[in-house]
């Protein structure tokens, strides 16, 4: 007869063999190594702008201009914003991006609220985000930003708004503050 002692040294030993067997057998193999095609380093781009004098590369100012956002209020001019903003009225100054997507679906929906009657007094003014000095100061970093003014003072900001019955809320609220 076998012990207890004997019987647990002899299963465990043919246990823990087959288990060092059955790790070796079943150990995972390297992958092969994973080639990548080597990416050439993009070339500069050929210059198609027009040309103001005959030398390639020399953009015209049309070309400046082209990259603007379309108007949907009077562009943003200082003096006419201070005279607005000291007289003591609502002026909204919207920042545009050209390009910009968001913007774009928001200027349909800008233009269409701005001559509205309700909202058709107001001063409405459009400044290009690349207008680095203004963006800086009024802290405006993208394109969509809609600031609201009363007597010189910011009361609202919003930015990205691409909805019309929030927009229309916001500037509904120039005449509570």
């Amino acid at each position: 007869m076998i012990s207890c002692r004997a019987f647990f040294f002899a299963t465990s030993a043919l246990f823990c063999g087959t288990t060092t067997v059955f790790a070796q057998a079943t150990a995972p193999t390297k992958p092969a190594a994973v080639t990548r095609p080597a990416v050439a380093a993009p070339s500069k781009p050929a210059v198609t702008s027009p040309t103001t004098s005959g030398v390639p590369g020399t953009p015209a100012a049309a070309t400046a201009n082209a990259t603007r956002a379309n108007l949907i209020a009077a562009a943003f001019d200082e003096a006419a914003f201070k005279k607005a903003a000291d007289s003591g009225l609502t002026v909204v100054v919207v920042f545009a991006g050209a390009g910009d997507a968001i913007w774009e679906k928001q200027a349909t929906l800008l233009a269409t609220i701005l001559r509205e009657t309700e909202f058709s007094r107001l001063p409405a003014y459009q400044a290009d985000v690349a207008n680095v000095e203004l963006s800086e100061k009024l802290l405006v970093k993208s394109p969509g930003t809609i600031l609201v003014f009363k007597g010189g003072i910011e009361r609202l900001r919003s930015t990205r708004m691409i909805k019309a019955d929030p927009i229309r809320k916001m500037l509904r609220l120039h005449t509570v503050l």
